[in-house]
């Protein structure tokens, strides 16, 4: 059966055999061998959750899923949550013993459980509840990031499988599944090969790919359609089509120049932006109009709240915004673009929570890429030398446009932005 199953999922999964090949191994067991923690991990958009949903499903494996999109909602450090969970580890255990074979239990989002006692409990569940159960925990974070540290202490130390970025030539595979219709095979492909290259530096989710490239499709075809061009001769697509491929790359940057620019703005965000990106200009935008002072009272709600602005207080921050003005951005630090960027973020996503946040995952891969990427947009721009030990970033995004952002991810940009 397992043989089986590996050929139904590599036809529908490619460029993850590998990946295949170990999950198989892991949970294609009889109920004994089946081991009982397994941690999948890699970036966005790699295919782990629908992978290992789809490989439980085809081996007709009975599963519970479950994710934390906010903070609380699986456990936090009160007692009654930890009630909870036992009660949760109990009721599991009812649940597997009346199978004939062993349940799967997928955390998606493992992180947001991290430096909690409740990964420590999942990963011994057979050994606490002797019942016929695996733990799939998935994650963005490597298990030996500082997000898991608690966890690598109290914890057993899980199975690890990888999900790497695709290559280009995998999303190229994996993208051209997804043919327009009608489109024929080889003429999409090699236009793939050929648009890709100029996305993959922004950003390598596979919806906004997928997005670009069937956006793109109808410009690069029309030639053929209309009977100009011959479907064969690609170096005159090719070429045809090169104006509309300028033109989509550069709409960052024209949105860009436009936002800054005297008319009135709309509000609405008009080009594409992946969504790390947009925090990572909010950040830097609050990073360059704000003191490093203020970014602890900001972000760490375990700072003393602060005091009732009297008049003289207004005043000064009325003062100092006319002078942050006038002298324009000041320059920022990589490590305080980062802390400001994980605060937005987790504000984002729980605006009600009282949980001291800690930064994770702050030396990111695809976060530095990313970086890089607004570099070379010259949305942010590069102060110093990058062998400096401190590196220093200036932002160039202008109000309008931080506006525009700010609306765009529902961010209340003015609680954020003090001056003083």
């Amino acid at each position: 059966m397992e043989g089986q199953a590996f050929e139904t999922l590599r036809i529908r999964w490619p460029g993850r055999e590998q990946q295949l090949v170990m999950l198989l191994s892991l949970f294609g067991r009889e109920a004994k061998a089946a081991l009982p923690c397994t941690f999948v991990y890699g970036p966005s958009s790699t295919g782990k959750t629908s992978i290992v949903r789809d490989t439980l499903r085809e081996l007709q494996k009975q599963t519970v899923y479950t994710t934390k999109r906010k903070r609380g909602d699986l456990s936090t450090s009160s007692p009654s949550s930890s009630d909870q969970t036992a009660d949760l580890l109990i009721q599991l255990a009812d649940t597997a013993s009346q199978q004939s074979s062993w349940i799967a239990i997928v955390i998606d989002q493992a992180e947001t459980i991290a430096d909690q006692s409740t990964m420590a409990l999942f990963t011994r569940i057979r050994e606490l509840t002797d019942a016929k159960m695996a733990v799939i925990f998935i994650s963005q974070l490597a298990w030996g990031s500082n997000a898991f540290e608690h966890d690598m202490l109290h914890a057993t130390r899980p199975s690890m499988v990888r999900f790497p970025a695709y290559s280009l030539p995998e999303l190229t595979k994996i993208m051209a599944l997804s043919a327009p219709m009608g489109a024929e095979a080889a003429c999409y492909i090699r236009f793939l090969q050929q648009v890709l290259p100029s996305f993959v530096r922004v950003t390598r989710r596979l919806e906004e790919l997928q997005g670009r490239a069937q956006s793109l499709w109808p410009a690069y075809i029309s030639p053929v359609c209309t009977g100009n061009v011959q479907q064969q001769e690609a170096a005159r697509l090719w070429q045809l089509f090169l104006p509309h491929l300028h033109k989509s790359c550069s709409s960052a940057s024209a949105g860009r120049q436009e936002a800054a620019s005297s008319q009135p703005s709309s509000g609405v965000l008009d080009f594409e932006l992946p969504f790390m990106s947009k925090f990572l200009l909010l950040a830097a935008y609050v990073a360059a109009r704000n003191k490093p002072t203020l970014d602890r009272r900001l972000f760490d709600p375990k700072a003393k709240a602060a005091r009732r602005k009297g008049a003289l207080a207004q005043d000064r921050q009325v003062e100092a915004a006319r002078e942050a003005r006038v002298q324009g951005p000041s320059p920022f630090a990589l490590e305080r673009l980062l802390y400001i960027f994980w605060g937005l973020l987790r504000c984002s996503c729980d605006d009600t929570d009282d949980e001291p946040f800690t930064p994770v995952d702050e030396l990111s891969a695809g976060i530095f890429m990313q970086i890089s990427t607004l570099v070379s947009l010259q949305l942010l721009t590069q102060v110093n030398n990058e062998l400096d030990l401190d590196i220093k970033y200036r932002c160039n995004v202008s109000d309008a446009l931080a506006q525009k952002i700010a609306s765009n991810v529902s961010i209340q940009l003015q609680q954020y932005v003090l001056y003083v």
